[in-house]
């Protein structure tokens, strides 16, 4: 389902009928409203969708950074939104090796220096300390080399863009339809119909919104949980994820 289109009800003429609005843009519930009450529903979805997949990606991304030499940390690519995976090829010899999660805070001794860490930490059992944004490596390289740290990571999902002007409303990106599978698009429709008859106070429709969305079983929530804990292999087409390579220097 397409942000908007009128030809073939997108989500905000969706939310329209659903609202029973005469336009996109009215005082009762503004374009720019839909807008972040969408942006919001679609972000719940995306939550729930990593929270029911474990082997999957959903919005998969693999990343390659060069090591620098004596560089201990490295600044993640700006749409990361959960780590996956990191290996480093401290050698550059193309064998790399899994790096393992590390809160360095909770480490006894001191490791303020790259000396000090080399001395406790092997490039055969590298880890990462994932803060301020950034992979801080365990050692530390020495040497630099190209494409020698990778990040498999789920990406942020870009969100839905519009803008109005008084009731002469023009949709930034229309066509863009949401990042998850189509039978689950109604969650955005529905789930801003409910943020409107909330606000509105309208017990029917209140009643009908969050029947569609949180009825065990049969609602759209439950289903979508569902689909994505169980998927297959001949499934994976059908949800649209994609795998991109990118560098991230």
């Amino acid at each position: 389902m397409q942000y908007s289109n009128t030809a073939s009800n997108g989500i905000v003429e969706e939310i329209n009928f659903l609202c029973n609005l005469a336009s996109a843009d009215t005082t009762e519930f503004s374009l720019i409203e839909k807008q972040r009450c969408i942006n919001n529903w679609q972000d719940s979805v995306v939550i729930e969708v990593l929270d029911s997949m474990d082997e999957w990606d959903f919005q998969g991304t693999v990343a390659y950074s060069n090591l620098v030499a004596n560089q201990q940390a490295y600044p993640w690519a700006t749409d990361i939104l959960k780590i996956k995976r990191i290996e480093v090829d401290y050698d550059g010899d193309g064998d790399y090796v899994v790096a393992e999660p590390f809160d360095s805070s909770t480490h006894k001794g001191t490791i303020a220096t790259s000396a000090e860490i080399n001395k406790i930490f092997s490039k055969d059992s590298p880890k990462y300390d994932a803060f301020n944004n950034s992979a801080f490596l365990y050692p530390v390289p020495d040497t630099a080399y190209n494409s020698a740290l990778i990040v498999w990571y789920e990406n942020r999902v870009a969100q839905f863009s519009s803008m109005s002007t008084g009731f002469s409303t023009t949709v930034v990106g229309n066509s863009a339809e949401p990042a998850f599978d189509r039978a689950f698009h109604r969650i955005l429709s529905v789930g801003s119909t409910l943020d409107f008859a909330r606000r509105r106070q309208i017990d029917s429709l209140i009643t009908y919104c969050e029947r569609e969305l949180y009825i065990p079983k049969v609602g759209l929530f439950d289903r979508l949980r569902k689909f994505y804990g169980t998927r297959t292999a001949d499934k994976k087409f059908r949800v649209g994820s994609k795998y991109a390579s990118e560098n991230f220097n």
